[in-house]
């Protein structure tokens, strides 16, 4: 199955629907060379095909993150390019898998700054995820990480609020580990 087959799959409906999301994502996860069309898709004008691909490529990483190797700077420039909020969130859900060089985490953490500020309360929770994750990797993150979390601790959302308390606890851990190594 070529990628034009594996992006038909995701034709058809509406937003509303995750279609064959779940599908293609396995068929990904047994054939890594169909990661570059669910990116296609993500690239494409089909709004539906760009959210369901968007779907499946963050539901087959979550057990095989190394699927996302060789495509940084592509998943970094979508970021960039603002997407629907559909995609954006799978975005900020994949940002956390990725391995960036330093260049690139710091591209990747202004991207998220920018989704701190998106409509979708469901993007920013991924933008503090991703931010989380990013500071779980590598602590010269924490400090930016830690300050936005507290901020999230004040959102108008209780989803937000909610996610931010046990981010809070995430990384209270870190920096529990940090003042250990440090002997203070």
């Amino acid at each position: 199955m070529d990628g034009s087959q594996i992006l038909q799959m995701l034709e058809g409906g509406d937003r509303r629907s995750v279609g064959r999301a779940a599908e293609v994502a396995e068929l990904v996860k047994a054939d890594p060379a169909r990661v570059g069309a669910l990116i296609a898709g993500m690239e494409g004008d089909d709004p539906v095909v760009r959210m369901r691909a968007a779907d499946a490529l963050e539901k087959a990483t979550r057990a095989r993150p190394e699927l996302l190797a060789g495509y940084e700077e592509r998943l970094l420039s979508l970021m960039a390019a603002q997407p629907q909020q559909e995609v954006a969130w799978h975005l900020a859900q994949l940002a956390g898998r990725l391995e960036l060089t330093d260049a690139q985490q710091a591209r990747l953490v202004e991207r998220l700054e920018a989704y701190l500020n998106h409509k979708s309360r469901i993007v920013r929770v991924h933008a503090l995820e991703a931010l989380t994750a990013l500071a779980e990797r590598d602590e010269r993150w924490l400090p930016q990480a830690w300050k936005r979390v507290n901020e999230g601790l004040d959102a108008d959302s209780p989803a937000v609020r909610a996610r931010c308390r046990k981010l809070v606890r995430r990384l209270s851990r870190l920096l529990e580990r940090e003042e250990g190594e440090d002997g203070t």
